[in-house]
């Protein structure tokens, strides 16, 4: 096992950093990034969703690429972000989960494009992915302002992170191309969207209250046991619809304001998610994420297109692909002949005349439970992990009967038995295993351990 010595800083507001010299050629894209917490993929009109759940989303669909089998490597917030950011899996960048900050050794998408003459502009909607955090490294201006208390979590509702994107983007450089990252987090539980958006999804007769946290473990207990009504279950996952299309109705109105700024004309836009949700499809952990790595938590929607000089082709790409491959796909497509982290460049794919990339392994690991009781290993070891290959996903977990598992992936993950594959899956994850961190420990102040712990990401 190769240790990682992690010397993390917390405390004190980071210094602004000042954007590299101006670009050698203007004809560089605007990069828009937009990361949709805790959204399944499935849940997404153009994947299959419920009709008129996201027509904006649908509408970018339409315009690019769809890649049908993206996954996160990790069904935690800060891990997957971390990912997305530094084209690394969490192996790589040694975040196993919230509340362990992403350290200042790891160069980020924004810190490249920030040295390659872009102003960085980023808004996220929860502390968990704040600056101590290290999720402003890179950015010229970001907003981590958070203030709405949800019951149990600071976070901040869509209407106001598109306000607040607006608001960066009008105080870009604006000579400069953009790097503009969007966070939107309504999607995570509690399902709170506004009333007119439940009236979309909810049947105006389900007259159970879904308090929060307290009825939602409540049914989760119920379905272990057999004892859930089917109306509770529709019920909350209708909610979590009607939060789904909030934010996508929130996106549009920043997608309309780029437009009359004119950041769209020359761009390279990708809206995706750091990890999904599970509906009653899990036999252990039915509701949440975190504990698992199935299909339903780990494959995300992924879009990416081009507008103006950089416009791509629409199509539908079956590759299996993983969060990782964001960066390096980006500096591709903006004609960066550097690469960052060690995710794969997807740009071959997009092509009209596109070329067949080699299979590549997505690995994933849960972040659950919290609990590290091995403290002379890497943190995620002993929890869920597993493979994706193509269309098939190995899982193996200690902590269940059985321990491994072999999937085919689908509509629906359906069990199926090849020993074979299941041996050579297993090897590749040990071999990974191989390569993790060193344990590490968190690092917070009070103030964020007490906002984690509301949220159940720390004990």
């Amino acid at each position: 096992m190769i240790a990682i010595l992690l010397t993390l800083a917390c405390g004190g507001e980071p210094q602004t950093p000042t954007p590299g010299p101006p670009p050698k050629t203007l004809d560089l894209p605007n990069i828009i990034l937009v990361t949709l917490d805790t959204t399944r993929a499935d849940a997404m009109g153009s994947y299959g969703g419920v009709e008129g759940i996201s027509p904006a989303f649908d509408q970018w669909a339409a315009k690019g690429a769809q890649f049908d089998w993206a996954f996160s490597h990790s069904p935690t917030t800060l891990s997957a972000h971390s990912s997305i950011l530094t084209g690394l899996d969490p192996h790589g960048h040694a975040v196993p989960r919230n509340g362990f900050p992403l350290d200042e050794i790891f160069i980020t998408l924004p810190e490249f494009l920030r040295d390659e003459g872009y102003d960085t502009l980023g808004v996220v909607a929860a502390s968990v992915i704040n600056k101590e955090m290290g999720m402003a490294q890179g950015f010229r201006l970001f907003d981590d302002d958070n203030p709405h208390d949800m019951g149990r979590r600071h976070e901040d509702r869509a209407d106001s992170v598109t306000r607040r994107a607006k608001k960066l983007v009008d105080q870009r450089i604006k000579e400069r191309p953009i790097f503009l990252w969007t966070h939107y987090y309504d999607a995570h539980s509690p399902y709170e969207a506004p009333q007119d958006f439940q009236a979309r999804f909810t049947d105006p007769n389900h007259n159970t209250p879904v308090e929060r946290g307290k009825h939602y473990r409540k049914l989760a207990d119920q379905i272990r046991s057999g004892e859930a009504k089917k109306a509770d279950i529709d019920h909350i996952k209708n909610l979590y619809f009607a939060e789904i299309a909030w934010v996508d109705d929130q996106m549009n109105k920043l997608f309309q304001h780029l437009e009359s700024e004119g950041l769209l004309e020359n761009s390279l836009v990708v809206i995706t998610a750091d990890h999904g949700e599970a509906f009653n499809e899990g036999d252990h952990h039915p509701l949440g994420h975190g504990h698992d790595i199935d299909s339903w938590v780990t494959h995300i929607p992924l879009l990416i297109v081009g507008t103006g000089r950089y416009e791509l082709p629409q199509k539908r790409i079956k590759d299996t692909v993983k969060a990782s491959d964001i960066p390096n796909t980006l500096l591709s497509l903006a004609s960066f002949e550097k690469q960052l982290g060690l995710g794969r460049d997807l740009s071959p794919l997009l092509g009209k005349e596109a070329s067949k990339l080699p299979t590549d392994l997505v690995f994933l690991e849960a972040s659950k439970p919290r609990r590290d009781r091995n403290t002379t290993r890497w943190n995620n070891i002993g929890k869920e992990q597993g493979v994706v290959e193509d269309q098939t996903l190995f899982i193996i977990n200690p902590l269940t009967k059985p321990k491994e598992r072999l999937y085919t992936l689908g509509k629906k993950q359906r069990r199926t038995y090849d020993p074979e594959t299941q041996k050579r899956l297993r090897e590749a994850l040990d071999s990974w295993n191989k390569r993790a961190p060193g344990y590490r420990t968190e690092k917070l102040s009070d103030e964020m351990h007490e906002a984690l712990k509301a949220l159940g990401y720390v004990e």
